[in-house]
């Protein structure tokens, strides 16, 4: 048995990628905060995509007197893309533009996580869509990746 729970463990651990919440993508790098935050914009912009903002909350946090680890979203979309689903469901819009959060959890290690968008299609009208919510994910996933070194 306790070999079994050591295969278990040993092969959970190789994988940097873990669902924590419903539909919640999170992947662990090396890199700090800012710096994984800046190689995610740049590989967004260098595929034609808006970056509508980067949002320090850390900083929001601290003019406000509060403390916050490292914690840093940014907000990005393609109008092809959000337009498409929006046309199978006007409420998607509340989920558009895309976005992908940076934080520096308890442990001092950094994060990139976001919503898998084909969870979407539990919520909203989007059968006609999902090769959409396909591509949004594939495309969410290269994002992260673009901050992990």
């Amino acid at each position: 048995m306790r070999t079994i729970i050591l295969i278990v463990l040993i092969f959970a651990s190789t994988f940097s990628i873990a669902e924590v919440d419903e539909g919640f993508i999170a992947v662990k790098t090396k890199a700090s905060v800012n710096d994984a935050a800046n190689s995610i914009v740049e590989a967004l912009e260098g595929r034609g995509m808006t970056v509508f903002s980067k949002i320090d909350h850390a900083h929001g946090a601290r003019e406000a007197g509060l403390e916050l680890r490292p914690t840093m979203l940014i907000i990005f979309g393609n109008p092809k893309v959000g337009t498409g689903l929006m046309q199978c469901d006007q409420k998607m819009g509340i989920e558009l533009p895309m976005k992908l959060l940076v934080w520096q959890d308890e442990g001092g290690e950094t994060n990139i996580g976001y919503y898998d968008p084909t969870a979407f299609a539990d919520y909203y009208m989007l059968e006609t869509c999902k090769e959409i919510l396909r591509n949004m994910k594939k495309a969410l996933a290269n994002f992260a990746k673009a901050g992990v070194r």
